[in-house]
């Protein structure tokens, strides 16, 4: 279950940008009110992504520009440690994607938080 979570994230996080999910004008998702642990979980997924886009550009520049098809972009003792600058856990991380996949438009608005969160920063 240790990599469920990322590989869930993964998923839908492609979903939501193929599908037009990202925060846009009149969308469900501004109906949803997110709570104060709904914002910090956003940036937990907005670290955790930028996490993988560092480990993605590297392994890209190690291999001439070309993606490795056997590569595995998420190290888990660094992902450790992110989670851990958070207060939680992999299993604790776990526990709360699910229990945020159990509402999906709450859980695509608050991608769309940590995605809104990147493009400001």
């Amino acid at each position: 279950m240790k990599f469920q979570a990322l590989t869930w994230l993964f998923v839908i996080g492609i979903s939501i940008s193929l599908t037009g999910g990202c925060a846009s004008e009149g969308s469900d998702t501004d109906l949803v009110v997110l709570t104060h642990s709904d914002s910090l979980f956003a940036d937990v997924l907005l670290d955790l992504h930028r996490l993988d886009t560092e480990l993605f550009e590297r392994s890209v520049a190690q291999n001439d520009g070309i993606i490795p098809s056997d590569s595995v972009f998420t190290d888990s003792h660094k992902r450790d440690s992110v989670l851990s600058l958070h207060g939680l856990s992999v299993t604790e991380f776990d526990a709360r994607v699910a229990e945020r996949l159990t509402d999906p438009l709450r859980f695509q608005t608050i991608y769309n938080l940590a995605v809104d969160k990147a493009v400001r920063q």
